[in-house]
C-alpha cells in the first residue's frame, strides 16, 4: 500500500495478524502508524469515483459523510462505482443519502459545471 502521509510516498508492506502487524518500506516513523491505523481500524472514510455524465470529465471524486465500517466498505464502494450522476454538480452535494441504513451519505467532493458539448 502506499503511504499517504509524508510527501515520500513510501511503499508499505504489511504482514503479520490483527493484534501483531508489521510494516516495512517506511522511511519515516509515520508510515508504520498510517498502517497499523490503516489495518486495524473498524472505519474509516470512504473515497472513489462515480460516473459522470454530461460533464467536462467521466468520473467524479465522492467522499463518505462519515466513517464506513469495514464490514460494509466493499458494498458502499461497489455501489458508489455503478452511480452514475448528471453535470452539474455542487461540492457537498448528498449523492447517496443514507447508504445502506447505515446513516452515512456519499458527497461530490468536487463543483462541476455541464459540459458544454
Amino acid at each position: 500500500m502506499k503511504c499517504n502521509i509524508c510527501p515520500v510516498g513510501c511503499m508499505l508492506e504489511v504482514g503479520g495478524s490483527e493484534t501483531d502487524i508489521n510494516v516495512t518500506g517506511n522511511r519515516c516513523g509515520r508510515g508504520i502508524e498510517y498502517a497499523r491505523k490503516l489495518i486495524s481500524d473498524e472505519s474509516k472514510i470512504l473515497t472513489g469515483r462515480c460516473i459522470l455524465l454530461n460533464g467536462p470529465m467521466g468520473r467524479l471524486p465522492v467522499v463518505s459523510s462519515k466513517p464506513v465500517p469495514k464490514d460494509i466498505s466493499d458494498a458502499v464502494l461497489e455501489q458508489v462505482r455503478n452511480l452514475r450522476v448528471y453535470a452539474p454538480v455542487e461540492k457537498g452535494q448528498i449523492l447517496i443519502e443514507n447508504i445502506m441504513g447505515s446513516g452515512i451519505d456519499i458527497l461530490a467532493q468536487r463543483r462541476v459545471g455541464r459540459s458544454s458539448m
